[in-house]
């Protein structure tokens, strides 16, 4: 399953998968997943948009935006992500920009 957005770039990745759950749970009428257990990812990319920081400060998003592509992204189960990227600001393979 899958659902679109149309997002203002000053949302972080809490309050879209929020949006993504509230949209999912009407859908399927489904009430079991806490936005604290998932993460967003960057399809076909080991990123990951982790943290209370803007979208537009995320480097995908704007490297998306600037070619007026939409971006796409999957939730997964934050248990999957490689612990070093939850502890870390900024990690190889986790989406950041260090020109904030």
């Amino acid at each position: 399953m899958s659902f679109m957005f149309n997002v203002p770039c000053s949302m972080t990745p809490r309050e879209l998968l929020q949006s993504v759950l509230n949209k999912r749970s009407i859908t399927l009428n489904s009430h079991d997943e806490c936005v604290d257990d998932l993460v967003l990812k960057v399809v076909g990319r080991e990123e990951y948009l982790v943290g209370d920081r803007p979208l537009m400060h995320f480097q995908y998003i704007r490297e998306m935006l600037i070619r007026d592509a939409c971006p796409l992204l999957v939730m997964m189960s934050i248990s999957h992500v490689p612990g070093e990227c939850l502890l870390l600001p900024y990690c190889v393979i986790l989406i950041g920009s260090r020109n904030q």
